[in-house]
């Protein structure tokens, strides 16, 4: 019999699957998170699964209640799905010579975009945020501002210590302290 340790491919799917580039340009640090292939691939697979299971559920539903709630289940399962599928792109653009920060979000192949530009002396300082999440905990990059507001790096969190040289880098290149959040 075959063993499948479902954690380790989950992790393996969303916390490695997408990564935190850092690219150092003249007077500026350009900071890319992507959601990659594998994370979509994963999203339009599991929208197929559920489509598959609910034509089987179909003949096996004994009155219409139940196969209401396999509809129910289905369209929330695809939807779900569909979510993880959409391409997503944060872009973080810190302007060392202009002193701010430009940060762009753009999902669904352009139809959804956010540009948001933040002045330095707003900037707190750079750390990670913890979020707790039924397969544990993750942490998410952030810049955090002076009212505390966080600014996300990236499209999705990893473990702990995933993205410590990415926020060394950070703090070298702007002066900007680590903060916990």
């Amino acid at each position: 019999m075959m063993y499948c340790n479902w954690k380790v491919l989950w992790e393996t799917v969303m916390y490695f699957a997408d990564d935190l580039e850092v690219d150092r340009k003249e007077h500026s640090l350009i900071i890319r998170s992507e959601r990659r292939i594998a994370k979509r691939v994963t999203g339009v697979l599991l929208s197929l699964v559920c489509v598959f299971f609910f034509l089987i559920s179909i003949k096996d539903a004994a009155d219409h209640i139940e196969l209401y709630v396999f509809m129910v289940w289905m369209v929330i399962c695809i939807c779900i799905g569909l979510h993880v599928a959409v391409p997503r792109v944060v872009t973080t653009v810190v302007d060392l010579h202009l002193r701010q920060v430009l940060h762009d979000l753009d999902s669904v192949w352009g139809w959804y975009k956010r540009h948001r530009s933040y002045a330095f002396a707003g900037v707190a300082g750079v750390g990670t945020k913890k979020y707790s999440g039924r397969g544990g905990v993750s942490y998410m990059p952030v810049i955090v501002m002076t009212d505390r507001r966080a600014i996300e790096l990236a499209d999705h969190g990893g473990p702990e210590g995933r993205y410590a040289n990415v926020i060394d880098i950070i703090c070298a290149a702007t002066g900007w302290p680590t903060v916990d959040v």
